[in-house]
């Protein structure tokens, strides 16, 4: 249930930062 935790915390927190300002940063 840890593992579980962990990996839906960290797809979360890459959503809330996969932005289209921040996209247009990374394909920079």
């Amino acid at each position: 249930m840890g593992v579980i935790a962990i990996i839906v915390v960290l797809v979360w927190i890459g959503l809330l930062k996969f932005t289209p300002s921040e996209a247009k940063a990374i394909k920079l």
